[in-house]
């Protein structure tokens, strides 16, 4: 009886076939044509503190190429060299060599440059620089709990985060079951990951956060992480509601001029003047409203009046000696007649009237 040699298609072929074992893509042994030993198959190479990363990309391009097999031992050397697997075999244990190197930083590749096979390879930067699952998830831990924004944007700040949680969870693989446990246990889990998230954010985002805290339930990790985002961006929506039956009391605008809440400086009356007809709370305001705001006073006469009342009052103060000072005000007043206005008019009036020869005395006789 012929001796056979078994493929992983499950077919079986002849010692001394002509048939290519690589040339079967469902082969173990298949090589595609794009295949080179300069492939670099992972983007971060093999440093040393970063072996448990580099060890999880390697074992998934290898298992996409289907050569997976030749780093854990599944596929091993063929022992009778005349068998055709046998040269097949060394032609993919050669190709995944190199993948290997490719993938390690110049000293390490160095250090196993001499190594026969893959697996030994492996096996060796296993030893090195695998470290247990207790000093990982320990420094893995302190990291989660050290880590804050600072000055990263909030999308680096959040990768980074993201990536210690999943390194965390392949340390700590939760088993499927069918109790309803299960689900109870992942919303803890993202209720610890949006506490964790909203501790590491700076002060800046205190009001989204709180938005995010009073929300019942919490929401998930990447609606939080949206919610920030939008906040970072200014895209917030801003309502007067934050929550569950919580009222935002809305901001009042704060003069800087007169320190009174309800306006801005740019619209200050006290600065720039009331508005005519503006009505008072008190008549004492209305009565000191010229002298603050510096305005004319608005009286029921034109120009030309304003002049006659001026050559008026100083003919009334010419006929009474007792009130020389207050008759050269006036005339001085009316010599410069051209350029009166009402504002002039109502100081003459009042000094006029202040004096101590008011038009009461004439009246008085």
């Amino acid at each position: 009886m012929a001796n056979n040699e078994t493929l992983n298609s499950g077919s079986t072929l002849p010692i001394g076939s002509s048939v290519n074992l690589s040339d079967d893509p469902a082969n173990k042994y298949y090589l595609h044509h794009g295949d080179s030993p300069g492939a670099i198959l992972v983007s971060q190479p093999l440093v040393g503190d970063n072996y448990h990363t580099w060890s999880r990309s390697m074992v998934m391009a290898l298992t996409a190429k289907n050569k997976v097999g030749f780093v854990n031992g599944l596929i091993e050397q063929p022992k009778d060299e005349s068998l055709p697997a046998y040269n097949a075999w060394v032609r993919c244990n050669t190709m995944v060599i190199s993948w290997l190197l490719n993938s390690l930083s110049k000293e390490i590749a160095s250090s196993v440059i001499y190594a026969n096979t893959a697996r030994e390879i492996w096996e060796d930067l296993k030893e090195r620089f695998a470290q247990g699952n207790g000093p990982r998830i320990f420094e893995i831990q302190k990291s989660i709990s050290t880590l804050s924004q600072d000055q990263s944007s909030m999308s680096n700040y959040y990768t980074r985060l993201k990536s210690l949680w999943d390194e965390l969870n392949n340390f700590r693989s939760i088993l499927d079951c069918s109790c309803g446990a299960l689900k109870v246990l992942l919303d803890n889990k993202q209720h610890e990951y949006v506490m964790q998230f909203l501790m590491g954010l700076n002060d800046s985002f205190s009001h989204v956060r709180a938005q995010i805290l009073m929300t019942d339930p919490l929401p998930t990790i990447t609606k939080a992480f949206a919610l920030v985002v939008q906040e970072e961006r200014g895209e917030a929506p801003r309502n007067h509601y934050g929550g569950k039956g919580q009222f935002i009391k809305k901001e009042r605008h704060l003069c800087n001029h007169c320190g009174i809440t309800g306006h801005t400086v740019d619209k200050c009356y006290k600065l720039h003047g009331y508005p005519p007809g503006y009505k008072f709370k008190n008549k004492m305001h209305s009565a000191n409203q010229t002298s603050a705001t510096g305005e004319e006073p608005h009286l029921p006469f034109t120009q030309v009046q304003c002049q006659q009342l001026l050559a008026m009052l100083s003919s009334q103060s010419s006929l009474n000696p007792s009130q020389p000072q207050m008759s050269n005000q006036i005339t001085c007043q009316n010599q410069d007649a051209s350029s009166s206005t009402p504002h002039q008019a109502a100081s003459a009036i009042s000094q006029f009237m202040a004096g101590p020869g008011s038009l009461e005395e004439d009246w008085l006789g």
